[in-house]
């Protein structure tokens, strides 16, 4: 598990470092959307460190967008 951390941290560590001059000359919404994108990188990065059975990003996906997939589908199809 400690191995698992410390690589998990030189990572995030190397990916802000190496985004830390275009993140400071970058605006607000920048920013945030920069801070959104590694959300799933800490989730799984947790996922893995812990390795608890918490569902991939593929499962969560699936199950919040399978609904509305599936009246897309059947409001395309009832067109044909």
């Amino acid at each position: 598990m400690i191995t698992r951390f410390t690589m998990l941290l030189v990572t995030i560590v190397l990916m802000f470092l190496s985004d830390k001059s275009d993140l400071s000359k970058s605006g607000r919404h920048a920013r945030i959307i920069y801070a959104m994108l590694m959300l799933p990188v800490l989730y799984l990065g947790i996922v893995f460190v812990t390795e608890l059975r918490w569902p991939n990003l593929d499962e969560l996906l699936r199950y919040l967008f399978s609904g509305p997939v599936k009246v897309i589908l059947a409001s395309l199809n009832a067109t044909q």
